[in-house]
């Protein structure tokens, strides 16, 4: 699995310096929590429905449309950003409606 991410980002040296991330696919109803994760300088985290990954001790959406549990391999330079690159060790599904996509600037949903 691979994750774009701002060497600017807050969350930055958070995630490389971590052996695990988690990776939420956002589902429809999620529109507003995709915009918090946009904006600088908030508290990502705060007001939100985030469990525990059972035996992780990582955040995650329960009601996502998927979440991947990675194992952090490596991270790659690429202009200003960090590729995080992850092993896959655990797979979380069924979360409710159609998964969220952001396309030309905005947010779409399939079919």
């Amino acid at each position: 699995m691979l994750v774009g991410l701002s060497r600017t980002s807050s969350c930055h040296e958070a995630l490389v310096s971590s052996s695990e991330f988690v990776i939420n696919v956002l589902g429809d109803q999620h529109r507003d929590l995709a915009l918090k994760f946009a904006a600088h300088g908030v508290d990502r985290f705060a007001d939100s429905d985030f469990a525990v990954w059972p035996g992780a001790r990582l955040p995650y959406l329960p009601d996502a449309h998927a979440s991947f549990r990675c194992a952090r391999w490596g991270t790659v330079p690429i202009g200003d950003h960090d590729l995080l690159v992850g092993a896959l060790a655990e797979i979380r599904s069924g979360g409710p409606g159609k998964a969220l996509l952001w396309y030309r600037r905005g947010f779409h949903t399939p079919g």
